[in-house]
């Protein structure tokens, strides 16, 4: 995993391939349950678009909750 000592963000160190992937989802998830999970609607069956979505981290935490119709690019 990479992290930036000023930004406080954490990307996949390509060195690691998915095993660095599956690091940083464990790290976001947090952040994520934290700051997004009050704001994701009940009904599972939404449409999730992740407009520059990088290596789909928060697509996977989505798919994680229960989401299932996830596009990103």
């Amino acid at each position: 995993m990479v992290e930036s000592p000023t930004r406080g963000w954490i990307a996949p160190d390509p060195q690691e391939g998915t095993r660095g992937i599956e690091a940083a989802t464990q790290a976001m998830s947090g952040y994520f349950i934290l700051n997004f999970e009050p704001w994701l609607p009940s009904d599972r069956s939404a449409k999730v678009l992740d407009f520059g979505c990088g290596t789909g981290i928060f697509l996977r935490l989505f798919r994680d909750r229960g989401f299932r119709d996830l596009e990103g690019f």
